[in-house]
């Protein structure tokens, strides 16, 4: 898909804020930046924080950027502006919880160290507090006694 982008007044030395709209004049993503490829936009690096749009207008990702390197909290929202997914980035890399919803009204929790899972498991809840821990490999739950 082509785009057009219009870049506001830039406030300092290294960032401005583009805005890149489609074709049809819709807006696509807005955010900073350090360097725009216009042939080839996985040249882009992006810094602060950069948002991308459903067609409808409604947010469709969230990240924050240094220098490049995703870096910071991130948001994934459903085309209905719900929440799908939320973690955090450093330096490029999962770190800490990362939570995606799901729509049947459960979440699944998967806790990151330098973007790799720091268990075999992850953990599934929902909205009236129970939780129960599964199995990576094959989705089988894992049995834990109370201690």
């Amino acid at each position: 898909m082509r785009y057009a982008i219009h870049l506001n007044p830039v406030y300092s030395a290294k960032i401005s804020t583009p805005f890149f709209f489609a074709t049809t004049g819709i807006l696509k993503r807005e955010g900073g930046f350090v360097f725009i490829d216009s042939l080839d936009d996985s040249n882009t690096i992006f810094d602060g924080e950069c948002t991308d749009y459903f067609s409808n207008g409604q947010p469709e990702y969230v990240r924050n950027y240094n220098n490049g390197l995703l870096d910071g909290e991130f948001l994934i929202y459903e085309n209905s502006g719900l929440v799908k997914q939320i973690g955090v980035y450093v330096a490029g890399k999962l770190t800490g919880q990362c939570t995606e919803f799901l729509d049947n009204g459960e979440y699944i929790l998967i806790n990151y160290k330098d973007g790799i899972p720091e268990t075999d498991s992850y953990i599934k809840g929902n909205a009236n507090g129970n939780m129960s821990k599964f199995k990576f490999s094959d989705d089988t739950p894992i049995w834990e006694a109370p201690m």
